[in-house]
């Protein structure tokens, strides 16, 4: 049975609940928008709650949807295309929670080693950083070899 990356419960300060459904994607395959259908009708099903469903897209794809439509089912969720983000905006607002995938940014293989300052100098637990760290060098790999070498080193 396939399942979503991350299912993720969310309570808001006013108590409403909601899942964040959060589905990673190297290339872009025909029938994504059907399996991020699934994966929201599974998990609205079994937890009752009201899904976000995500799609961070890696590598660039032109046939790449945020839509998915037949005779009786109108559905979009939210496609993000990570090589469309700007790794230079990431880096100047200290997003720590996205900087592990600046590599795979608009302008990211430049700025990878800035990126992997400013963890290692951030208040983060030694542990969260080595998290953060590998992630940023394996995901390094897709889009360059040598940056992934260069991260490891």
């Amino acid at each position: 049975m396939r399942r979503s990356d991350f299912a993720l419960r969310v309570v808001q300060e006013d108590g409403e609940e909601f899942l964040v459904l959060i589905e990673f994607q190297t290339h872009w395959q025909r029938d994504m928008p059907q399996r991020m259908l699934e994966y929201r009708a599974r998990h609205v099903l079994r937890e009752g709650l009201d899904a976000l469903t995500v799609l961070m897209l890696t590598l660039p794809s032109p046939a790449a949807t945020d839509h998915y439509q037949d005779r009786e089912v109108d559905y979009r969720y939210r496609l993000v295309k990570l090589y469309e983000l700007d790794a230079a905006e990431v880096i100047r607002e200290r997003r720590l929670c996205l900087l592990p995938l600046a590599p795979l940014m608009r302008g990211g293989v430049a700025l990878a080693a800035e990126a992997d300052a400013l963890i290692v100098d951030s208040n983060l637990a030694d542990e969260t950083k080595a998290d953060m760290l590998t992630t940023m060098t394996l995901l390094a790999g897709l889009v360059s070899e040598d940056l992934a070498l260069r991260l490891l080193n």
